[in-house]
Formats: C-alpha cells, structure tokens, sequence
C-alpha cells in the first residue's frame, strides 16, 4: 500500500524525495552497468 505523504512537512517531504532520487541514480546505474555486458535481454519465449 502506498504511503500517505499528505499530513508530512516540507522538511520531510525533501528528505524522502532525496533517499528516492538516490534510489534512482543508483538503478541507472545498475542498468547502464548491465547494458554494457549484455545483461538487460531478457529471453521471451515464443
């Protein structure tokens, strides 16, 4: 269930938005990191 951020400050509010941004620059670069060795394929089956 996704969180209720409504009733938080502002302060916190910037705390949260910084953990997520640091969430997302480290899953791009996982994603860049695995791309270079062939990694983001995923095999579909027919």
């Amino acid at each position: 269930m996704e969180k209720d951020y409504r009733n938080h400050t502002q302060e916190e509010l910037l705390i949260k938005i910084r953990e997520l941004e640091k969430e997302v620059k480290k899953l791009n670069n996982q994603i860049i990191k695995d791309d270079r060795y062939g990694l983001n394929w995923i095999d579909c089956p027919e």
